[in-house]
């Protein structure tokens, strides 16, 4: 890494009707809700104010159309990677916790003691979603050593990030929160990664567009 630091700004997708409903996604999909593609369009506009030279995303469906309302106001394409997609969480995918917890109740049980290593039926575990993870941001990071750049993902992406660059257990319980459409900023300083900005939504911003 070159003595300039590199910036990173990291993404959640705008809010989809599983996320209202509290449903798992995981690798499935639902559509941006209402208030979601409302989110992603004032994400937008704000991030047309901000200069960076590349834009990835997650390709899956609710990333990637975060990412396009980014891209028609920035002007910049596209770049697609799966390391980038939300964990896989298999047989709950589709279902709220109070259903698991009925209709899967062992199952639902073993996975809330959240062993970093644990993985439910056709999922994946924490410690898996991270390995693919850092290998992804690491490659991007020095390919764009000193420079800025945005990635679209996932609050369970960003989760586990988050608790790598702050010494977090990847197994106790979330005390924080990853924002719908929000904007999270990462800086390398050669060295190490360090958060910069944690949950900025669009609301946040005065837009220096107020007229559109």
């Amino acid at each position: 890494m070159s003595n300039r630091a590199t910036k990173m700004f990291f993404i959640r997708h705008g809010q989809t009707e599983w996320n209202a409903l509290g449903r798992f996604q995981g690798h499935q999909d639902s559509p941006l809700s209402t208030e979601g593609m409302q989110q992603v369009v004032a994400l937008a506009r704000v991030m047309e104010n901000f200069e960076f030279s590349h834009l990835y995303s997650s390709d899956l469906g609710r990333a990637h159309q975060t990412a396009k309302a980014i891209a028609e106001r920035t002007g910049h394409d596209i770049i697609t990677d799966a390391r980038l997609r939300e964990r896989k969480y298999g047989i709950f995918e589709g279902h709220s916790p109070s259903e698991l917890a009925s209709k899967y109740p062992d199952i639902y049980k073993e996975y809330r003691q959240r062993k970093a290593d644990y993985a439910v039926p056709g999922g994946e575990s924490a410690n898996a979603v991270l390995d693919r993870l850092i290998a992804c941001v690491d490659e991007i990071a020095e390919e764009h050593n000193g420079g800025t750049y945005v990635i679209v993902s996932h609050g369970g992406i960003i989760n586990r990030f988050l608790r790598h660059v702050l010494g977090i257990s990847q197994g106790i319980p979330r005390r924080f929160d990853i924002k719908n459409a929000a904007i999270n900023t990462f800086v390398h300083n050669g060295q190490f990664w360090k958060l910069d900005l944690l949950g900025l939504q669009p609301a946040d911003l005065r837009e220096t567009n107020d007229h559109e």
